[in-house]
């Protein structure tokens, strides 16, 4: 999977597999090192890598679906989202923007954004099907208010025994 990914990634290829090998490196070490009634988290892991991917690569170039496949899944994944405009206003708010990527030949980061998303749709929906518990939390308040969210449902799903 990683040759192909170096291989479909059009945009920093060798940082893509750096930021892979990194996320298999830290799963691997959270598998073989606790105990296995521990709860593994990892905020960014492999499915996070394949937005990175999909990012990275021609629209439609990278079968997501194998990917998925061959790596580890999570049992809950929590897809925190917030509409374009809002993400796009919060990027140029910090000093960090995502979409500052010389590969962006675009002044309508709207519209970039909603690609995004569209791919994390993909995403999530590929997941789900996979068997993957999905909690979505829309990013529309403060950060206080998406946390609380996320703790409320995680208890939830918790009590429930998933």
């Amino acid at each position: 999977m990683l040759v192909q990914v170096g291989m479909k990634a059009t945009y920093e290829p060798l940082h893509l597999l750096e930021m892979l090998l990194g996320t298999a490196g830290e799963y691997e070490s959270a598998v073989t090192m606790l105990s296995p009634r521990t709860t593994v988290v990892l905020d960014e892991g492999f499915l996070q890598r394949a937005l990175s991917i999909l990012f990275r690569t021609e629209q439609n170039s990278f079968n997501l679906g194998e990917y998925l496949d061959v790596v580890p899944l999570p049992s809950i994944l929590v897809h925190v989202d917030a509409p374009a405009p809002i993400c796009d206003n919060r990027q140029q708010n910090r000093s960090k923007q995502v979409l500052s990527k010389p590969w962006i030949e675009t002044d309508d980061k709207v519209r970039v954004i909603d690609q995004m998303r569209g791919d994390c749709s993909r995403i999530i929906s590929k997941a789900e099907g996979l068997g993957v518990t999905i909690i979505h939390v829309e990013n529309i308040g403060s950060v206080e208010e998406s946390t609380n969210q996320i703790k409320r449902e995680l208890r939830v799903l918790l009590e429930d025994g998933n």
